[in-house]
């Protein structure tokens, strides 16, 4: 009789393990323990076994750091061929990237999509076309409502090496309250995109000392100061940014608890609002959202969706925002 539990997991931990090497021959700087523990969401007595059963195989296994201790491979693998789902998966990502109007990125992965088919066979590429067509077909994409937005690809390019070579940059810019666009000096971290794109970058100058959302359809005139460096925190990632952020723009977080009706309890059960968030479900039924963020604006937007069906109990800014936005909706007499 055989075990299709047991002959399961033993499929899955041969597929970890494939994968990890991969991984380790992909990465520059090494895989640690902790790595290894968090991806495949296992202990680290299991994470030692996993090195253990690479390091006593033929493969050509280095240490690159040893506090943490990080191994990676040397030896190639030759690497697996494309198949349709890896075809798709990039057609609806460049078809995402259409939708959203991010032209630099459409571009790209377009360019990427044509490399990899040059290098199929005539008869594999016929083949993957045609499914691949098919079913592309059949997925969609649902079009928020958000601006048209043009943005230049070579200003993106310029922007991406800036970034990574921590260039200073300058550009004219017209924030909300600006009747005509002013100059800015700012320091490129990285990236946002939503409904509309972001340049997250900070501005030193005294009156501001703090990060700033350029939206960049509103950016003029960009130039890169490749003199000019700055040094950038090793421990900033755009997810560390958002941590404290509901939505765009980066504000003093608040402590918030919304309270929503027992009936769209099933609803909210399925939305993810804040990374911090925590909920519970009180006795009649309601469910009770708390987390910490900053951008009451654009909670005060999110709430309005929900309606009378929920409540806010924190914080006492939030409630006189919400007020203020609904006052501002225009209706007809």
């Amino acid at each position: 009789v055989i075990d299709l539990a047991r002959l399961k997991e033993m499929y899955k931990k041969y597929i970890d393990l494939l994968s990890l090497v991969y991984e380790m021959q992909g990465s520059i700087n090494g895989v640690s323990y902790h790595e290894i523990e968090t991806k495949f969401r296992v202990s680290r007595r299991t994470a030692e076994r996993m090195i253990k059963a690479i390091l006593d195989s033929f493969l050509n296994v280095e240490v690159v750091t040893k506090r943490p201790k990080q191994w990676r491979i040397q030896r190639q693998l030759p690497t697996p061929a494309l198949g349709i789902e890896h075809v798709i998966v990039m057609q609806q990502a460049s078809k995402m990237f259409r939708e959203k109007r991010m032209n630099p990125e459409y571009r790209l992965m377009n360019n990427l999509i044509d490399r990899l088919r040059a290098n199929m066979a005539p008869d594999a590429l016929r083949s993957v076309e045609a499914d691949a067509d098919i079913l592309s077909d059949s997925e969609g994409f649902v079009i928020k409502p958000g601006p048209h937005e043009n943005i230049d690809p070579g200003m993106v390019h310029e922007l991406r090496h800036a970034i990574m070579a921590c260039q200073m940059i300058s550009f004219d810019y017209a924030g909300i309250n600006d009747p005509e666009p002013s100059p800015r000096t700012v320091q490129p971290y990285g990236f946002l995109h939503g409904t509309r794109q972001y340049l997250i970058a900070f501005n030193p100058q005294e009156d501001v000392n703090d990060f700033r959302s350029y939206i960049l359809a509103k950016v003029q005139n960009l130039q890169v100061h490749e003199r000019s460096n700055f040094i950038r925190p090793e421990n900033f990632t755009m997810a560390m940014y958002l941590e404290d952020c509901f939505g765009v723009f980066h504000e003093k977080p608040y402590n918030v608890v919304w309270r929503f009706d027992a009936d769209v309890s099933e609803t909210v059960l399925e939305w993810k609002f804040h990374r911090s968030q925590t909920m519970r479900t009180l006795r009649d039924g309601r469910i009770e959202v708390s987390f910490r963020a900053g951008g009451l604006t654009e909670m005060a937007w999110h709430l309005i969706t929900w309606g009378s069906k929920v409540e806010v109990l924190k914080p006492k800014k939030l409630i006189n925002k919400l007020r203020e936005v609904r006052e501002s909706i225009r209706l007809p007499d």
